[in-house]
């Protein structure tokens, strides 16, 4: 699974630390997040983003790649 952050973080034209501030979430998740290091993503954390980013389906901050 890839999250598109960077892509909507670039759009926001903001930074990791405003995000991690903006939304309440650790530094460190934002950080794993925008890296695709997180090897699960908890329903919080994607609720959080998804409302924060107004995504109207959760395929605009994750995408399915099948290997």
């Amino acid at each position: 699974m890839i999250c598109k952050l960077p892509q909507l973080m670039e759009q926001k034209g903001i930074n990791q630390r405003q995000l991690a501030e903006q939304t309440g979430l650790s530094p460190t998740t934002v950080s794993k997040l925008y890296r695709n290091q997180l090897d699960r993503f908890d329903k919080k954390t994607v609720t959080k983003l998804c409302d924060y980013f107004g995504c109207k389906s959760i395929n605009e901050l994750l995408e399915i790649v099948v290997n």
